[in-house]
């Protein structure tokens, strides 16, 4: 990768991409809704301004809950607007990087899903970002396209940032605890999006090992108590996804395997609780 060009520039993940970039000294341009992608003669000025050869896509519908109610919205950026950029990427011949979701499986085995299993995406969000993977991969056959699970980072209000803003108002909190994953930090994910540096193909990368809303929310908590943040809340209570009242059907088990991104870059990706541990350590001053 010589140089990039980040979609989404505003994003979580673009944070942290910003920052492994200039780690791995790759120089960057980034654009947001400024740029309107279907105007063929905009985007061009863009490529011969900047000369990018890498495009990576972190702009996506992310919230599972809306997309129930508005299907068209999250089709046209997570299937539609991807469908445009592989145009784009094909066209100019630059590599892509995109980024899907564990929310393609239906949760129904109890083993990580490798990339090889069936996809039978349960809401609508999970519907339209299956879309987008395979209209990329069918615009632009040598895409890189990313699926990855429960991220969370230093910018935006990720779940972290929720659970503390509850429990500093709330005096009990009830999270499901029946459903399991494995929360990935934006930082390792933008890691592995340069070791990958936009080979060809589907890989899962995300936090190793796996644990439940519920547990995760309890980590949290101990750790805000032990901080000494001044908590409203006395206890978290764990609920079944079935009593749980939501628009989106989520998966129980979501886990991704990792088999295959670890042999092609070379590097295992870190077992989730190190990983969050240094997100707790460098973001304990937002957070309180």
């Amino acid at each position: 990768m010589k140089k990039a060009w980040i979609i989404g520039k505003n994003s979580m993940l673009a944070e942290s991409l910003y920052s492994q970039l200039k780690k791995e000294g790759i120089d960057w341009v980034a654009t947001g809704r400024e740029l309107d992608l279907f105007d063929h003669e905009a985007v061009d000025r863009l490529i011969q301004a900047h000369r990018p050869d890498h495009m990576i896509n972190c702009s996506a519908y992310t919230n599972v809950e809306g997309a129930e109610t508005d299907q068209a919205g999250a089709f046209f950026i997570n299937e539609t607007l991807v469908g445009r950029l592989g145009e784009i990427a094909n066209h100019r011949e630059l590599k892509i990087t995109h980024f899907s979701t564990d929310y393609v499986f239906d949760g129904k085995r109890d083993v990580p899903y490798t990339e090889e299993c069936q996809a039978a995406p349960l809401n609508v969000y999970g519907k339209s970002k299956l879309a987008g993977e395979v209209l990329l991969r069918k615009k632009c056959p040598w895409a890189c396209v990313i699926r990855t699970s429960w991220l969370y980072g230093l910018t935006k209000n990720p779940f972290p940032r929720k659970m503390v803003e509850l429990m500093q108002t709330t005096d009990r909190l009830i999270v499901v605890s029946d459903q399991i994953g494995s929360p990935t930090f934006t930082r390792d994910l933008a890691e592995f999006t340069c070791l990958l540096d936009g080979t060809s193909g589907l890989f899962h990368v995300s936090g190793g090992g796996h644990t439940s809303w519920y547990e995760w929310a309890q980590m949290i908590f101990e750790w805000a108590r032990d901080e000494g943040l001044q908590l409203k809340c006395q206890e978290i209570l764990s609920v079944k996804t079935e009593k749980n009242s939501c628009r989106a059907t989520r998966p129980q088990y979501s886990v991704l395997d990792t088999t295959k991104v670890s042999k092609v870059a070379n590097k295992e990706p870190r077992f989730w609780k190190f990983a969050f541990m240094e997100y707790l350590n460098e973001s304990s001053v937002q957070l309180a």
